[in-house]
């Protein structure tokens, strides 16, 4: 699946794939309370928020969050469940606050 947006992609439902999941925002991803899921991420942003939110990756190809600027996940789960690697990326912080949680491999 590819979800491609010139500003932000906001979501409080379901991005789903059984095979890679493209995210692509000029702009922001706000995932508020939001599920992405896939066997392989390839999430690109100028911030990624992901407040209370769930972003997991389940399969064995490696896959990536990256972000210009910020990354907010507060309260959120980022997580790579299956065999591949998930690399996380902020360009300015990473707020894991409030219960947050970036893990790999059953985290």
């Amino acid at each position: 699946i590819e979800v491609r947006a010139i500003g932000d992609i906001a979501s409080t439902g379901t991005i789903a794939s059984r095979g890679t999941a493209l995210i692509d925002a000029g702009g922001a991803l706000r995932n508020a309370g939001g599920v992405v899921i896939a066997d392989v991420l390839d999430v690109r942003a100028a911030e990624v928020a992901n407040n209370s939110g769930v972003i997991e990756q389940l399969g064995a190809a490696a896959g990536r969050i990256a972000a210009t600027g910020a990354i907010d996940n507060r309260a959120g789960r980022i997580a790579g469940i299956g065999a591949g690697a998930l690399a996380v990326t902020a360009g300015t912080t990473l707020d894991n606050t409030a219960g947050g949680l970036v893990g790999a491999n059953g985290a």
